[in-house]
């Protein structure tokens, strides 16, 4: 006889609804920071390829650590992505946050934080090479300690990384 929960054991059930909270937060994040660029605009996100320093989000609550961090991760993002010095007039915009490292990034890499970074190319490209197909893409780094994870094949080919999995999170160690 089947029962309403499919026959499911409790660790199941647990492993589901966390699954399902993991979900929802990550949507919630994502609605949040939407409602926050339309709402602030480029106030909370600034372009500052050229300098070291790069500008990011919530600068007046981060402590000093915090902001040592995204940089030291900014400069090591910039070895693994030749890219973004290399077509820096292509970029729109530049996003940075130190965030808490998700699970598989604890489980997998070690991490306790990350520096989580957004470059938007530009929807009319000037420099990057038309076969990326980048135009407009939104790239997501999240970097930590050893390594970054990215994903979107034409991020990648912005990188000049090899995407052995398209569209799919890969690692890149430093």
């Amino acid at each position: 006889m089947k029962t309403w929960n499919g026959g499911r054991s409790v660790k199941e059930k647990i492993e589901v609804a966390f699954l399902s909270l993991i979900f929802i937060v990550g949507s919630l994040s994502m609605i949040y920071r939407a409602y926050d660029y339309f709402t602030h605009g480029s106030e909370n996100i600034k372009k500052n390829i050229s300098n070291p320093e790069v500008s990011f989000k919530n600068e007046g609550i981060l402590t000093e650590y915090e902001r040592r961090e995204i940089n030291s991760d900014y400069q090591n993002l910039l070895k693994l992505c030749p890219g973004i010095s290399k077509y820096t007039e292509d970029i729109s915009e530049v996003f940075a946050v130190s965030i808490d490292a998700y699970p598989y990034q604890i489980e997998d890499q070690g991490w306790k934080r990350q520096s989580y970074f957004e470059i938007v190319l530009k929807q009319n490209l000037d420099v990057v090479p038309r076969e990326f197909k980048a135009w407009g893409q939104h790239c997501h780094f999240s970097v930590g300690v050893n390594g970054m994870y990215l994903s979107k094949k034409a991020c990648k080919a912005f990188c000049g990384l090899q995407d052995t999995s398209p569209d799919i999170s890969e690692y890149y160690a430093f």
